[in-house]
């Protein structure tokens, strides 16, 4: 089920850069608008100020400010829900990530990034590259990023990830973050840990 949604994740918010969902704005005046919103990594790289939004397909599009909205809901077509939320990272910048889980005291986010091919001198083209970060908050804290997935092949992505989780969870859990190397680990996402936490951490 994790690695269901970690790629369900990718493939509906970065592939499908520059579409459009259907999805309810709630202001934090309380007032609500239901219609089409396009997806976070957009909304993220006009630098979480912007979206664009249709109150229908057929409907003239308009840019509105997401600073006055509390939270983003998108209505996938199975059925279920995704909640964005616009997150503190590291007290340097707001960003719109999708809520995953709240255990306890902590809280997990998701936000995918997609970079495109790019034209560089000499005649290199860099690659395009898509990767999901899991933040992690705890308490009032500011978020933190935590583990990283890459779409497709990468070096040292594992590595990167436990050493990430040790630092992080050193005084947070640290029978979690002895644990990390024991513990079993999924490419795709980091709730493994996140369930141990559940158990195992106060």
């Amino acid at each position: 089920m994790n690695k269901l949604f970690a790629l369900l994740s990718i493939l509906l918010f970065s592939f499908s850069y520059g579409q459009y969902y259907k999805a309810e704005l709630l202001y934090k005046d309380g007032n609500t608008e239901k219609g089409l919103l396009n997806s976070l990594v957009d909304i993220n790289n006009r630098k979480a100020k912007k979206a664009v939004f249709k109150s229908d397909e057929n409907a003239q599009k308009k840019v509105i400010s997401v600073e006055n909205v509390e939270r983003i809901t998108y209505f996938n077509d199975d059925g279920s829900t995704s909640i964005g939320e616009l997150v503190n990272f590291r007290n340097k910048r707001n960003l719109w990530a999708f809520k995953i889980k709240e255990v306890k005291d902590l809280t997990v986010y998701s936000i995918t990034v997609h970079i495109p091919a790019q034209y560089r001198s000499g005649g290199i083209i860099t690659p395009s590259t898509t990767y999901t970060d899991y933040l992690f908050k705890y308490k009032d804290e500011a978020a933190d990023h935590v583990f990283r997935h890459y779409v497709g092949p990468s070096i040292g992505e594992k590595a990167a990830n436990k050493k990430w989780l040790k630092k992080y969870f050193k005084d947070k859990c640290a029978k979690l973050a002895e644990n990390v190397d024991e513990l079993e680990y999924e490419k795709e996402s980091p709730m493994p840990f996140v369930d141990y936490y559940e158990k195992h951490c106060k």
